[in-house]
């Protein structure tokens, strides 16, 4: 794909390349799904594709239970498992 990306860029130009790989980009993607190694995009009406959408996080809440008004983040040290040593993360926190 790659090389005749390439061709298409230097005969017909940028947009007609890009064109070009993204049909092949969907027509390979329909394969696979008709194939049942992917599953269907969530605008095609799959039940599946709607429950592995990813859900939003909870809204962090302060000591009385309220939302908060405040959020900032700060460095925590995480334990890694399998004696991999300590990471540190960005850790959402309530800054009220």
């Amino acid at each position: 794909m790659v090389i005749e990306y390439q061709r298409r860029l230097r005969v017909r130009g940028k947009a007609d390349a890009d064109a070009w790989a993204t049909e092949e980009g969907n027509r390979f993607r329909r394969r696979l799904v008709a194939e049942g190694v992917c599953p269907p995009l969530t605008g095609e009406g799959n039940q599946t594709a709607r429950a592995t959408k990813r859900r939003s996080a909870p809204p962090l809440v302060n000591r009385q239970g309220k939302t908060c008004k405040n959020v900032g983040v700060e460095n925590r040290m995480i334990p890694n498992f399998g004696g991999a040593p300590m990471t540190m993360v960005l850790v959402p926190v309530c800054k009220d």
